[in-house]
């Protein structure tokens, strides 16, 4: 009777170290995850898709071309345009000789500081994300030292009642 409590024992904390161990990788996984988007927004390879997707799509728009309008009145003064030439930057955008070029442009340089922000964003979102996950590893780890921790000592014990089962003979003359 003993033996198939062990026995029992023994496979239920089995199948406990194999979820754990299971839910270990998932962890780990993510990790892996998470570094390599992180990796990719510090590359700054995120597209307007990608960057209006994940911020929702009006709010992001609209902080986008909110944004675009700041960068193009804000008194930035002037640039230089492809052919060399000093240009406000709101008659570049908006002048009748505005070019779909310079409008281009600016766009450009407008989602390159949009993107920046998103980076910074995205960069303070995947510190809390990480903060989550190794608090998610220790806590499983701390499981996992405590369900071999109750298998070894089953096992002791198996080993123990299994001794004092086992019939001893005395020397028969």
């Amino acid at each position: 009777m003993g033996y198939a409590l062990f026995a029992n024992r023994k496979v239920m904390y089995t199948r406990q170290l194999a979820d754990l161990q299971t839910q270990l990788d998932v962890i780990t996984e993510k990790r892996t995850e998470l570094s390599n988007y992180a990796s990719s927004i510090e590359d700054g390879l995120v597209s307007v898709d990608e960057m209006f997707n994940d911020m929702g799509n009006y709010e992001a728009y609209t902080q986008y071309q909110a944004g675009l309008e700041q960068f193009v009145n804000s008194g930035y003064g002037t640039v230089v345009d492809s052919n060399g030439n000093a240009v406000d930057l709101a008659t570049m955008y908006y002048g009748p000789n505005a070019t779909e070029e310079q409008r281009l442009y600016l766009q450009q340089q407008q989602f390159n500081e949009t993107a920046k922000q998103y980076g910074k964003y995205i960069a303070r979102q995947i510190e809390n994300q990480e903060k989550e996950i190794d608090m998610q590893e220790k806590k499983i780890e701390t499981k996992i030292a405590a369900v071999q921790k109750q298998l070894e000592a089953v096992e002791q014990a198996e080993g123990q009642a299994i001794d004092r089962a086992t019939p001893k003979y005395n020397g028969v003359g």
